[in-house]
């Protein structure tokens, strides 16, 4: 008996809402004759290119004009149907409006076949549907489609539809504004675009995307702004371009002259209602100002928290209400409303207690160019609230929730510029730069194949915000099959260790999420050799790289504000040691930053990749260097590692690049053999100012001085420096292929090779020249002040010029190359101070005068010396 009941109630239900909407539909559409203030054109339309149509049919002739003084849109249309996939597509006519406030007055709807006309126009044939095109945004607008299929459709039909929508929003108090595309996705044979304005109204026109100005037309009674042109091609739209971006010529109109106008209507539709002691809004201010404690920054808090989480987002923007804000006491009963509500129940309730604040205006679509645009309400689509609190001003946005922090300093999301109405000023706004995403993934490796993966994804500022309110507004069984259904598309069988945690701290505003799961196995075999590796991609990285691989003229949009870090840490089973490995990749560049490097400890091997930015977009001028740097993602995100019998990494065998050191090695054995050449050579040279005279050969005293303390230090540079260029020349390839993983500059692939040779050759051969300087010191040799002189100044010449070229090749982001000019700075004051002493010292002069002859033959040498001079035992010590 119930369930009978419930069925005829939905049945009469259905019935009666059928009725309801015929009725309504042919109350809101009338049948009328085609205005006679509209323009006819003299173009005839041009044929179009078909091969740029899609849908099965194309638009002939396509017109827009509007009558400012009697609020009329005239909209007609010629569909040609040249495919028979058009008479599905085509066959259909929706036509948008508000009822509350519009009417649809229907001129023509006919089929025009083989020269005849076949009349279509009956506003019996349209439904009503409720279209609510915001609905997905909790947002009720009264949006209606007057909708209808036309029936008898054939082949090469052309389908004629003419209509005005008459009646304009009445909140915007007879003010007008508009803007038109005068292109679009695919060719139109005529295009015109007609504004009619009354002689006693002023409209300003903007434009954009390379559009022509409009042709001017007067009369004794209204002013004609027209746009009329036949073949017009298609429009080029791309992908990835920020929302403020206008990629085909466009023109806006309006009757506000700027934007205090705009301001002043916007405080007149919206005033901060002052509240009354008696209303149940401020009783409720009071308890929560006393819940304060009298502190102004405290209340903020908490009115701030009540209206972002207890007034749920929700509207109903139906005709005046598209702008218009409830009562503020209306919002607080029924705890819902949208953002104006929102904004004008927090102003209202910062205003109660004396708390100076206002409201703003902004787009969450455009974040750029705002000042730029033509002054309209129709540049705003989102209302927040800004207030003075302890010397500082405050941007709330009131319909964003689950916020923490500290209030005073709140994340506000980025907008770009706000208009402040109560100054009707368009403000400049900061972008929150403290938000923080930091994930790092470790695979702890066994020692049949299987691994452990722990993964810990730290979130601050406004990602724990947009995080916390994943957490709060999904089911945590949901969340759990989300997070472990993107591992198990990225390794096979993976399964859930534990269940996944978080911690949130509201106060400091950050979440911490931790999973773990089970890998059964993570390595694959390759085929060819049946080695046995793993690779990784960082996925998490790359979706904020936008996929733009071909060179355009249009800007890229990035996600902004973003601080974004990924680590991936390798460990392998049973703590088994990894060999050396080194991999160091930057882009830095005005709009962003990207960095990956690869390091090794111990056991573990830790991949890390950053990507900041520091713009909404990439300008076009930067787009070619973009897409050139990124057009091979798996350069960048993917890594892929071979691994031994006991499934330990193998660092050795996984070169990133495939390629071999060969090169480096045998340019190591080419400087060998020429300083070997060139000491047997020079060995057996003069110095060219001897310490001995006539022949005379007195005895060298024993090293010893500061001569000890020289040749430490040359010891220790000796090893420093065969190390330095071991690791940077010989075992590290990547310095050999950074032309094609860094932005070099000035410097073409075979310039920056010659270069890096010439460095690799010089560099070791000043260390074997300390190594032979070193052998001159022990024999006191004649040769070495001299030798030891130019050696230390060309290693600090060598120094200086390879810093200053270092600094003039690599790209800003690489802070190396200043580091080691800062380090040489500070080395330079003790490399003259041996210089000099080279020079100065007595005791060097009397201690290096053993000649190539005699070098082997110290003996002999030494009591030929005591006969000469037989007091030399009292010789005194010198320095």
């Amino acid at each position: 008996m119930y369930r009978t009941n419930v069925m005829k109630f939905l049945l009469l239900y259905a019935v009666l809402f059928l009725c309801a909407t015929s009725a309504m539909a042919q109350s809101a559409i009338k049948k009328v004759k085609s205005p006679d203030w509209i323009r006819v054109s003299a173009l005839t339309p041009s044929a179009v290119d078909l091969d740029d149509v899609s849908d099965g049919y194309y638009i002939e002739r396509q017109e827009y004009q509007v009558h400012v003084g009697l609020q009329e849109r005239y909209h007609s249309s010629v569909r040609v149907i040249h495919d028979e996939e058009g008479l599905s597509s085509a066959g259909q006519v929706s036509v948008l409006f508000d009822p509350s406030y519009q009417s649809i007055l229907l001129h023509d709807l006919s089929i025009t076949r083989d020269g005849k006309r076949i009349d279509k126009t009956d506003t019996k044939l349209f439904k009503l549907l409720a279209t609510e095109s915001d609905l997905s945004r909790a947002i009720y607008n009264g949006t209606y489609s007057a909708y209808c299929i036309i029936d008898d459709l054939r082949k090469g039909d052309r389908i004629n539809i003419s209509y005005t929508i008459k009646g304009f929003n009445p909140v915007f108090d007879n003010k007008f504004f508009d803007y038109s595309y005068l292109q679009g996705y695919e060719p139109i044979g005529l295009l015109l675009v007609n504004y009619v304005v009354p002689k006693s109204r002023n409209l300003h026109f903007s434009y954009a995307g390379g559009a022509e100005e409009m042709q001017v037309l007067k009369s004794d009674q209204v002013t004609s702004y027209y746009y009329e042109k036949n073949n017009l091609l298609k429009g080029t739209f791309y992908d990835y371009v920020p929302s403020w971006y206008v990629s085909v010529p466009t023109v806006s109109c309006s009757e506000f002259s700027n934007w205090q106008e705009v301001a002043a209507w916007a405080t007149k539709v919206n005033p901060i209602p002052i509240l009354t002691s008696s209303q149940s809004l401020s009783v409720f201010a009071d308890e929560l100002w006393k819940k304060a404690g009298g502190n102004k920054v405290n209340y903020f808090k908490l009115v701030t928290d009540f209206v972002q989480n207890e007034i749920r987002y929700q509207g109903v923007e139906m005709g005046e209400f598209s702008h218009r804000a409830n009562n503020p006491e209306k919002v607080f009963r029924q705890r819902y409303g949208d953002c104006k509500d929102k904004s004008v129940l927090l102003a209202t309730l910062l205003k109660y207690k004396k708390i100076d604040s206002g409201l703003g205006l902004v787009n969450s679509y455009i974040d750029h160019g705002l000042k730029k645009q033509i002054p309209s309400p129709q540049s705003f689509n989102h209302m927040v609230v800004w207030a003075a609190v302890d010397g500082r001003k405050q941007w709330i946005d009131a319909t964003v929730t689950q916020q923490g922090g500290n209030i005073l300093y709140r994340y506000f999301p980025w907008y770009g510029a706000a208009l402040n109405l109560s100054s009707g000023n368009v403000e400049d706004l900061g972008a929150d730069q403290e938000a923080v995403t930091h994930i790092s993934e470790v695979y702890q490796m066994h020692k049949d194949g299987s691994a452990t993966l722990t993964v810990k994804s730290d979130y601050t500022s406004s990602d724990a915000e947009s995080i916390r309110s994943l957490f709060k507004s999904n089911s945590k069984s949901e969340i759990q099959k989300q997070y472990l259904t993107y591992y198990q598309n990225k390794h096979k069988n993976v399964t859930k260790a534990s269940n996944i945690k978080f911690d949130d701290d509201i106060e400091n505003n950050t979440f911490v999420v931790y999973e773990h799961y089970n890998i059964p196995q993570l390595f694959e075999v390759e085929e060819e050799t049946g080695k046995k590796y793993i690779n990784f991609y960082s996925q998490h990285t790359d979706q904020y790289l936008p996929a733009v691989n071909t060179v355009r003229s249009a800007p890229i949009a990035l996600s902004f504000p973003l601080k974004f870090e990924h680590d991936i840490c390798i460990i392998n089973p049973d703590g088994k040691q990894m060999s050396s490995a080194s991999d160091t990749h930057n882009e830095q560049h005005e709009s962003y930053f990207y960095s990956r490097f690869m390091r090794n400890s111990q056991d573990t091997l830790k991949l890390s990749y950053s990507f900041y930015t520091y713009k909404s977009y990439i300008d076009e001028e930067q787009v070619p260097l973009y897409v050139k740097t990124f057009q091979d993602r798996n350069r960048f995100f993917f890594s892929g590692f071979y691994l031994n019998d006991d499934y330990s990494v193998d660092i050795e065998g996984s070169s990133p690049t495939g390629q071999s050191t060969l090169y480096p090695i045998l340019l190591f054995v080419l400087v060998c053999v020429l300083f070997t050449l060139f000491v047997r050579w020079y060995n057996k040279q003069k110095p060219r100012n001897t310490v001995a005279s006539d022949g005379e050969q007195v005895l060298p005293p024993k090293l010893g001085g500061w001569l000890y303390v020289l040749g430490i230090v040359m010891i220790i540079n000796l090893i420093s420096s065969l190390l330095s260029n071991m690791l940077n020349y010989v075992t590290n390839y990547q310095i050999w292929i950074a032309y094609d993983f860094m932005e070099l500059r000035h410097v073409s692939p075979i310039q920056w090779q010659v270069l890096l040779s010439l460095e690799f050759v010089i560099s070791f051969f000043l260390t074997f020249a300390l190594g032979y300087c070193l052998y001159l010191l022990y024999k006191r040799r004649d040769l070495f002040p001299q030798t030891c002189f130019y050696t230390l100044l060309a290693v600090a010449v060598f120094d200086v010029v390879s810093s200053m070229n270092a600094m003039y090749i690599m790209p800003e982001s690489v802070k190396g190359a200043q580091e080691s000019w800062n380090v040489l700075t500070r080395n330079i004051i003790p490399t003259i101070i041996w210089l000099s002493y080279l020079r100065q010292s007595e005791r060097v002069k009397a201690t290096f005068i053993v000649p190539y002859k005699n070098e082997d033959q110290p003996r002999q040498f030494i009591s030929t010396a005591l006969q000469h001079d037989p007091s030399v035992d009292q010789m005194p010590e010198q320095n």
